[in-house]
């Protein structure tokens, strides 16, 4: 195992670009680094796992209730524990050994999958037990995923950053490109539980693949000591530092408008599904994979880029493009149609998130960063706030009008956001 602090593949001083082999094409070209393909790959199969469980949940509570609002309910349930756990996870990154943070949140999802795939198995299952074993293995989730984005600048050199996070996007977009039109086809052909038990086993093997990295990172160091030094004090200084620096609390604020008005049409996916285009599981599955094969192409586009200077405009086409297609897609009465519009909403969105995230990663210095990002992910602790009211707006007016409405305040909110803070289109 090498130090603390060495650099990418060894070296024995902190990586640098001029030692970067460029092997590889420019799309993929952070690959060439050891450990961080051992990231990749473990991302990989974490999001594998992640979707064949959305899909089977989203599938399983609507089939036993038939109700919107518990759709939306277990999950947004899925994703309160991002106003907690990532946070805590956050300022554990920066104070703690990270590898061992990950294994342990891994090893933890792979029993609570395990012990719930049984749970249906056996034909125990109630109601109850779907929200809690969806709100604890949202905290394993939520928890390892701060860890697991501070531990990419310690990989790759900075220049390759932009390249390494939307190659990291494109690892759980190639698992939601293909996940759920497995997940679908299981639940049609085998059972809902068999979506649990590979999910267990999936994340298994990222704890194999988190293993073999050598370089897992520095951890960052508070900048004070004294009451910095606690959990919590480390916590607290990373929330001064966010809100003292302008563009992070304004990139941090430009997340919290899609979570709470685009991001929750995930969760009506599967009443589109049954209402709407009356297609049943497979096509629950073709719908998301369609989005994730979208989402799969944005953040390969952004790849492609490289550390390009104009990432402000980039954020600003992309955040109204998503805005747009959303509702577009709402309103879509046509099946194959829809698939091609929710298509255009994983390309968005994703080019979006990726390039707010590029940024964030690239300016917080690496002693906030863990901290920062679990700030970053708290927003979206904000979308069960959404999705529950996307159920209710479902049952009330229907899910397309619902949907169409959110993603139109969405669009307006983010375009004025733009108008008003012009340092956001002037990021390079």
């Amino acid at each position: 195992m090498t130090p603390r602090g060495k650099s990418v593949d060894e070296a024995p001083a902190p990586v640098t670009e001029h030692k970067a082999r460029r092997q590889y094409f420019k799309t993929f070209e952070s690959l060439q680094f050891r450990d961080y393909r051992f990231l990749w790959a473990g991302t990989f199969a974490a999001s594998a796992g992640q979707w064949l469980q959305l899909v089977a949940l989203s599938w399983l509570i609507f089939d036993l209730t038939g109700s919107a609002v518990q759709l939306g309910a277990v999950n947004g349930i899925r994703l309160v524990p991002f106003l907690f756990a990532g946070p805590i996870g956050g300022a554990a990154a920066d104070r703690y050994d990270r590898r061992i943070l990950l294994v342990a949140s891994h090893l933890f999802l792979a029993v609570t999958g395990l012990v719930f795939a049984i749970d249906i198995a056996v034909g125990a299952l109630e109601i109850w037990h779907i929200y809690v074993f969806t709100l604890v293995g949202g905290l394993g989730f939520t928890f390892g995923n701060p860890i697991r984005q501070s531990l990419i600048p310690q990989l790759v050199p900075p220049s390759y950053m932009m390249n390494a996070i939307a190659l990291g996007s494109a690892a759980f977009n190639v698992s939601r490109a293909i996940g759920p039109a497995v997940a679908g086809l299981l639940i049609a052909t085998v059972g809902v539980a068999s979506n649990f038990f590979i999910q267990a086993g999936f994340y298994v093997v990222v704890v194999v693949l988190l293993m073999q990295i050598r370089n897992f990172g520095e951890q960052g160091e508070s900048s004070k000591e004294g009451p910095a030094d606690s959990l919590w004090g480390k916590l607290a200084e990373g929330i001064r530092y966010a809100t003292r620096e302008r563009p992070v609390l304004l990139l941090l604020a430009l997340t919290l408008v899609p979570s709470l008005l685009l991001i929750p049409y995930t969760a009506m996916v599967p009443v589109f599904a049954e209402e709407v285009f009356d297609v049943g599981p497979k096509g629950l599955g073709y719908l998301f994979s369609s989005g994730g094969t979208g989402a799969l192409v944005g953040t390969l586009i952004v790849a492609s880029l490289g550390n390009i200077q104009w990432k402000g405009w980039l954020l600003v086409v992309s955040a109204l493009g998503w805005g747009i297609s959303v509702t577009l897609w709402a309103l879509t009465p046509w099946f194959l149609v829809s698939l091609a519009m929710i298509f255009l909403v994983g390309v968005t969105q994703m080019t979006y998130l990726t390039t707010n995230n590029t940024i964030i990663m690239t300016i917080v210095p690496n002693e906030f960063r863990g901290r920062v990002m679990s700030l970053w992910m708290l927003d979206f602790g904000l979308v069960p706030i959404g999705t529950v009211a996307a159920g209710f707006l479902a049952e009330w007016i229907g899910a397309p009008k619902g949907i169409a409405i959110m993603a139109a305040v969405g669009f307006v909110f983010m375009a004025v956001m733009f108008v008003f803070f012009p340092v956001l289109r002037r990021i390079r």
